[in-house]
């Protein structure tokens, strides 16, 4: 994700009352990394109890440049990004998943809640504001959220065609003032073999809404004031043995409505293997 920005009064606090500023770009470029853990247990039949487990890797480089696009050293520390990678577990999901077919539909819905194991921040304006250093990267909100969704898939012929939408409504604010933005999204996916036996392939796409956030219940000017993202989807899937899968896909970003000035992304790859030895490789996804 890159984020380019003007650091200018009044928005960088305290040394503002130190006389003149001289305009300067902020170009900052935050890498993701996600390890993530998803697994389901049957329970009784049509019902399972399913777990997402995260671990984050969030590496942030920034540098500083006149409007010229020169190297620049600001006079004044920056209190607002540096130079850091940080590592840390997300909130973890649980859900119930409850599944049927009817008239050539199979339909699943899904309920549970996330568990505030991921690390928050003090209220990084409020500090800020302060000429103090702050942070804004969060691994998780510090509430407990509950989280919907539901899938439709109906196969015609070799296609299998699949709606779904998870989301994650957050109602409560968390020790330190914050409320994150309740996050929605849906996708619309075609898979197909093409007569191949250990291959896949599936294209679809996909919305991403994700609502402002709040600090002692404000709106502040900057941070995530709303983003709704769309995205092109492709996977390519190998059943390589008996019961195991391994898949690649892209996540392509197509159109970004952002509020505010936020960072933008190229996309998102994915790697992943599957593993259903219950049921046998036909299974695996």
């Amino acid at each position: 994700m890159r984020n380019q920005h003007v650091m200018a009064c009044p928005y960088i606090g305290p040394p503002c009352l130190q006389g003149p500023q001289q305009f300067y770009l902020h170009d900052e470029y935050i890498y993701l990394n996600d390890l993530v853990l998803d697994a389901e247990l049957g329970l009784v039949k049509h019902l399972s109890i399913q777990g997402i487990f995260t671990l984050r890797q969030n590496t942030d480089r920034i540098q500083f440049t006149t409007a010229r696009g020169e190297p620049y050293d600001p006079p004044n520390p920056d209190y607002h990004h540096r130079n850091e990678t940080l590592v840390g577990p997300m909130d973890p999901w649980l859900m119930l998943r409850a599944g049927t077919t009817l008239g050539g539909f199979t339909l699943s819905g899904r309920a549970g809640i996330t568990m505030p194991l991921g690390a928050g921040v003090p209220n990084p304006f409020d500090l800020g504001r302060l000429g103090l250093p702050h942070q804004h990267i969060q691994f998780g909100t510090g509430t407990w959220d509950p989280v919907v969704g539901a899938s439709v898939d109906r196969r015609f012929g070799p296609v299998n065609l699949s709606a779904w939408t998870p989301n994650r409504f957050v109602l409560g604010t968390n020790g330190f003032g914050y409320q994150s933005g309740h996050k929605l999204s849906g996708g619309l996916t075609s898979a197909s073999d093409f007569g191949l036996k250990q291959l896949s392939f599936t294209l679809g796409v996909v919305v991403l809404r994700e609502l402002a956030e709040r600090w002692g219940g404000v709106f502040e000017r900057e941070g995530n004031l709303g983003r709704t993202d769309f995205l092109a989807d492709a996977t390519i899937s190998w059943k390589f043995a008996r019961g195991w899968c391994l898949t690649l896909g892209a996540k392509v970003l197509t159109f970004a409505f952002v509020e505010g000035e936020q960072g933008r992304y190229p996309g998102i790859l994915t790697f992943g293997i599957t593993t259903n030895p219950a049921l046998g490789a036909e299974a695996a996804p």
